[in-house]
């Protein structure tokens, strides 16, 4: 990610599948790149706080802006021109396992023999 922000310069955000995830990746990239500048969605963002980390987000800052895929800065957002030249999508969003995913996950391999497709990817695909 570091790489990309120096190569072409701009704002980036970078979504995760869990804020556990998030964290560890920023940690990572702190660690090795201090001089990027970063900021991070946090659990439960004050429609204040949400504004804030958007307003980041400007014509002539770079850096990376870390969100949870699913979360507020997910859907729903516009920055145009400059104020966001790309985005890195870590993982996919899975469903997490439940007992009913698990009931619906047998079906379909007993049914089709894909049963872990039809149950998580194929939900994630259609959102």
């Amino acid at each position: 990610m570091a790489r990309q922000v120096f190569a072409s310069p701009g704002n980036y955000l970078a979504f995760f599948s869990s804020f556990d995830y998030l964290q560890q990746a920023v940690d990572r990239l702190q660690e090795r790149h201090p001089h990027v500048a970063i900021w991070t969605q946090s659990r439960g963002m004050s429609a204040i706080e949400r504004d804030g980390f958007l307003a980041r987000f400007t014509d002539d800052s770079y850096g990376i802006g870390f969100a949870v895929l699913g979360g507020a800065f997910a859907e729903g957002i516009d920055l145009p021109g400059r104020r966001l030249v790309g985005a890195f999508i870590a993982t996919l969003g899975l469903p997490p396992p439940s007992a009913a995913t698990e009931i619906l996950r047998r079906r379909m391999d007993s049914a089709f023999g894909e049963g872990y497709a039809y149950a998580y990817l194929y939900q994630e695909f259609r959102r």
